[in-house]
């Protein structure tokens, strides 16, 4: 993709989703935890972590909840509810 290892972490995750819009018919993308969820709103989120090309985010839509966008299948899943569920419920390392 072009672009993606010049721009921002923030910049990658709409990026992706644009070029997810581009490619296929779908405007969603599939999820474990709901049928699917818009790339539209995928794309609004704010990337605080990258790993390998995945994202995690939060969703200002739903809360500031916390998600992972996994760039190879164009999935998203639901990690935690907040930030700070998710901070308590790690290991120390």
């Amino acid at each position: 993709m072009s672009d993606v290892g010049k721009t921002a972490n923030y910049e990658c995750l709409k990026l992706y989703t644009t070029v997810q819009e581009e490619a296929g018919t779908e405007f969603t993308a599939p999820s474990a935890h709901f049928h699917s969820v818009k790339l539209a709103r995928v794309a609004k989120g704010f990337v605080i972590g990258e790993e390998n090309g995945d994202y995690l985010y939060l969703d200002p839509e739903c809360k500031f909840t916390v998600w992972a966008y996994y760039h190879d299948g164009g999935e998203v899943a639901l990690l935690s509810k907040s930030f700070k569920e998710l901070l308590r419920t790690q290991k120390p390392l």
